[in-house]
């Protein structure tokens, strides 16, 4: 089979074998390297049937496997859709020919100025093009990326780069131990290339992910504003940098200058999708909704194909009310990644405010699973919506047990309120206050605490919160 070495152009797509980008009309999406390896080489088929064998012989065994195959060009051709647009039962484009393989349906042809290779050539370009970018690819079964960039990083080395690819797709995830190793490796691109900016963006980032679920989180949020402005400094001008501040400067609690910094990461990066991501949950968590799914909506129209990216509308539906919303984004996100388990953790949600106990269940189930870490609080909160409050409470307490402070205080405050134990809420919330957690940047809008709202504790504790903002004493806790 020849292989695609040059542009080519089908529909209104182009596909830049040199970028691994997939442009629409100058959107250009970044597709993962297996799934856009198998669109390449069914758009280069131009019609004629690409087989399943094909496939496994020209992608899977040129990185030495073939382990799992079917569910790998499974993950591919969903990932190829979503890119397209690409509805399986009414294809506009790719057509599948069930147990056999695919075929493009529109006339494939050169871009401009580019002419099909002679066929040696071809497949000489085709193993060189594999090599490179499977040694850059990392974890295949990745749906997003955390950090999604419009344009290629600056010239670096090929370790450092492949590294960094590394780093990126672990960050997406939002599981601690991958996003643990994510922070490893941005440390391993920074040895070898110190003046990377992206590499010091998405190290703050990644810090920012690690405050929520790893061991040290006040060490985590005060890396975090470090390496962000590291970022700057290298590199003033790049979006992601300021954004990577001001998603560290949200979670200190510190509003304005979170705003001023996504403020200017807008200015250099409006086709930038981390930006609009990060922006769009600044903007849900303080209630400004339409504005907040404005963005959330550009980050997933740059990044389609982003797992975290589409889970972030999602938790922008949810927080701003839009329940409804929230579950079908959730499950676009799962279409992308069925392993992301925040997405099961939207569905829980979300399900719960519709009354749907069942679905929520399961999707508890699902997320316990796939992740069962700091799943506890949920856990407790469910049973209580089951009308089964003794075990609720049994579950938090031996989660409590031991700990000097609470490590989901939003999911235990929820948790209490469901069980009707408001006093027990207002508690959790207090010491979350006096500990700084982060994840108090939800509390005014996070819809399991709406009962609370008329209680004059709650506006004492954003008050307390709002202290906190403008004196600036406890900057960079956790």
């Amino acid at each position: 089979m020849q292989g695609v070495s040059e542009p080519w152009r089908f529909g209104p797509f182009e596909i830049r074998p040199d970028t691994g980008e997939l442009l629409d009309s100058g959107r250009a999406v970044k597709l993962a390297p297996q799934p856009f390896l198998v669109l390449a080489l069914i758009v280069r088929a131009g019609g004629s049937l690409v087989t399943r064998e094909q496939l496994r012989d020209a992608v899977w065994a040129a990185e030495g496997t073939t382990v799992e195959f079917d569910q790998g060009l499974n993950y591919c051709i969903r990932q190829i859709r979503i890119a397209l647009n690409d509805d399986a039962r009414r294809p506009i484009y790719i057509e599948t020919v069930p147990k056999r393989g695919y075929r493009l349906l529109v006339r494939a042809i050169p871009a401009a100025n580019a002419t099909p290779p002679p066929a040696a050539d071809a497949r000489r370009s085709l193993r060189r093009y594999i090599a490179v970018i499977m040694t850059a690819a990392c974890i295949t079964a990745v749906a997003g990326l955390v950090f999604a960039y419009r344009s290629a990083p600056p010239a670096i080395s090929p370790e450092a780069d492949r590294l960094f690819q590394e780093a990126e797709s672990l960050a997406g995830t939002w599981e601690t131990n991958k996003v643990s190793e994510a922070v490893k490796r941005y440390e391993e691109v920074l040895r070898l290339e110190p003046n990377f900016a992206r590499a010091w963006a998405g190290l703050a980032n990644a810090d920012v992910v690690l405050t929520f679920m790893g061991p040290q989180p006040a060490q985590s949020l005060a890396d975090s504003e470090t390496h962000a402005r590291h970022a700057i400094e290298v590199d003033g001008s790049l979006a992601v940098a300021h954004a990577a501040l001001g998603h560290s400067y949200w979670h200190q609690w510190r509003r304005s200058e979170a705003e001023e910094e996504f403020r200017l990461a807008m200015r250099g990066g409006d086709n930038v999708a981390v930006v609009h991501q990060l922006f769009g949950l600044y903007l849900a968590s303080v209630g400004r909704s339409n504005e907040a799914i404005e963005h959330a909506r550009r980050a997933v129209a740059l990044a389609p194909v982003s797992g975290v990216i589409n889970y972030s509308l999602a938790q922008v539906y949810l927080q701003t009310g839009r329940f409804d919303a929230a579950l079908a984004q959730a499950q676009r996100t799962l279409d992308i990644d069925r392993h992301f388990p925040l997405a099961y953790n939207t569905l829980l949600r979300a399900n719960s405010q519709l009354g749907r106990m069942q679905e929520a269940s399961e999707a508890f189930d699902a997320q316990f699973r796939f992740s069962p870490q700091n799943t506890a609080a949920w856990r407790a909160y469910l049973l209580a919506r089951q009308s089964r409050p003794a075990e609720a409470r049994a579950v938090l307490e031996s989660e409590r047990d031991g700990r000097s402070r609470p490590k989901n205080s939003i999911g235990e405050a929820a948790a209490f309120v469901a069980i009707g134990d408001v006093d027990a809420a207002f508690q959790c919330l207090d010491e979350a206050v006096a500990a700084h957690i982060p994840s108090l940047v939800w509390l005014q809008v996070t819809p399991e605490l709406a009962p609370l709202h008329s209680d004059t504790r709650f506006a004492a504790l954003l008050a307390r919160i709002d202290a906190t903002r403008s004196d600036g004493k406890n900057r960079g806790k956790g």
